[in-house]
């Protein structure tokens, strides 16, 4: 039995399917959606307005990067209360029991076929999809295609953190040549300083998109975070949209970024990192 009705969406969507620029957005967190056979997870309705249940304003920032730049985006449909994509899925955050301090009672005591069959649905058709479309795209332009993932982020979190003072952050593992060049793009712009691996880094907890179809494939990629309540309205929207559009334009124009070999892979990029940290 499939988790999702004939009738619901697919665990993606597609915008802007034939961009002609040689890169390739996605937006792991862009829904609050819930599959209908899981109800409402237990929770209040409220829940699925907060940020536990989808990044705030990062698919609308997303849909006017793209516009701008005419870049392809793949969308990932569901609330990551029900499953979230850009987690391997033996982490514990996979299908979250809690989630910054909100119990999950829909999320409580699953059975492996109960898990197997949230991932059959949500999580395999999604990745595999952006892996097609990596290699379509780098088949139509005749390189390897950078990777832009879109993310928003809480100005603190409920459970006592500290205020994140960042407008942006970007995210990178051992490849910093797109997220560290971007950095140094919005910094021109930002009113606030850009966070490198701020306000969290790419291993708590491993983030699958970036670092499957960017590090471990050698493809170049950038992971970006937006404070959520910068782009809560269109008005921050268009705003944010337009920095970020501005910093990927002028990125990406300086490429192409060849596919790391495989002796390269595990390579820290120091002369990068001291560069954008000056």
């Amino acid at each position: 039995m499939s988790l999702l009705a004939p009738h619901e969406l697919p665990a993606w969507s597609l915008y802007r399917e034939h961009g002609r620029a040689a890169a390739l957005i996605c937006v792991d967190h862009a829904s609050n959606r819930v599959p209908q056979t899981l109800g409402t997870l237990g929770l209040p309705e409220a829940v699925f307005g907060q940020h536990v249940a989808y990044d705030i304003g990062a698919l609308a920032v997303s849909s006017l990067v793209a516009d701008a730049l005419d870049i392809p985006m793949i969308q990932h449909n569901y609330s990551r209360l029900a499953l979230d994509p850009n987690r391997y899925l033996e982490d514990g955050s996979s299908i979250p029991p809690t989630s910054d301090a909100v119990p999950i009672p829909g999320n409580q005591s699953l059975t492996a076929d109960q898990r197997h069959q949230r991932a059959e649905a949500l999580f395999h058709p999604y990745q595999s999809k952006l892996g097609d479309l990596l290699s379509a795209l780098d088949q139509r332009h005749g390189l390897c295609v950078p990777l832009i993932s879109i993310h928003s982020f809480t100005p603190q979190l409920m459970d006592g953190g500290l205020p994140r003072p960042w407008h942006f952050g970007v995210i990178w593992d051992t490849d910093g040549r797109l997220s560290l060049a971007t950095r140094s793009e919005l910094q021109k712009t930002s009113p606030a300083p850009v966070g490198d691996n701020q306000p969290y880094g790419a291993h708590a907890p491993k983030s699958y998109t970036i670092n499957h179809h960017g590090e471990e494939a050698g493809r170049p990629y950038v992971a970006i975070e937006i404070r959520q309540d910068l782009i809560g309205d269109a008005t921050g929207q268009k705003t944010h949209a337009a920095q970020l559009a501005a910093a990927l334009a002028s990125v990406l124009s300086a490429g192409p970024y060849p596919r790391r070999k495989a002796h390269e892979l595990g390579q820290v990029w120091r002369e990068q990192t001291s560069t954008a940290s000056a």
